[in-house]
């Protein structure tokens, strides 16, 4: 509550300072404490408060950011087709910008949607995808993210040899 309160203040000062690109961040940090409480609704308000503000100021790397947290909200939601069509939005604003680390994450993310979608050849191909971008930058959370879930989808699939060359 008091980190909420915190980033809703910053909001607040960072507009009456004429800073938008630091009251969208300020935003995106309030939604995140709403989805950590499991308030998704006010969670997604903020977020989308967030990438109009971004839009206003044509900021891509928070139109990405922002789109990339309603997707993800969207999937905790278990709205899989709303969570994809975000993430895949914001992939293509990640490829326009200088973030290969976050662009990784989000290919893995977009494989978490088809995954659960039930289209695991297009989750395996965004997997790797982000697993190739992570290793090429030396992302280790990335690459360990990556294989964990491709290791699970190999699993599911009733792949055991390949789940566990990845779980390894």
């Amino acid at each position: 509550e008091e980190a909420l309160e915190t980033f809703l203040s910053n909001y607040t000062l960072c507009n009456e300072l004429s800073k938008p690109d630091r009251a969208s961040v300020a935003l995106n940090n309030a939604a995140i404490v709403y989805s950590i409480l499991g308030d998704y609704v006010n969670a997604l308000e903020l977020y989308t408060k967030s990438l109009e503000l971004c839009k206003t100021l044509d900021y891509k790397e928070g139109i990405g950011r922002a789109l990339k947290n309603i997707g993800v909200t969207h999937f905790e939601m278990k709205h899989y087709h709303e969570a994809l069509e975000y993430l895949q939005q914001a992939l293509s604003f990640r490829e326009l910008t200088d973030e290969p680390q976050i662009h990784s994450y989000a290919l893995v993310d977009v494989a978490r949607c088809y995954k659960a979608l039930g289209n695991t050849d297009k989750a395996l191909s965004y997997i790797a995808r982000g697993l190739e971008l992570a290793e090429t930058i030396e992302n280790r959370t990335g690459i360990a993210d990556a294989l964990d879930e491709l290791g699970t989808l190999h699993l599911e699939r009733g792949n055991l040899t390949d789940a566990q060359q990845c779980l390894d």
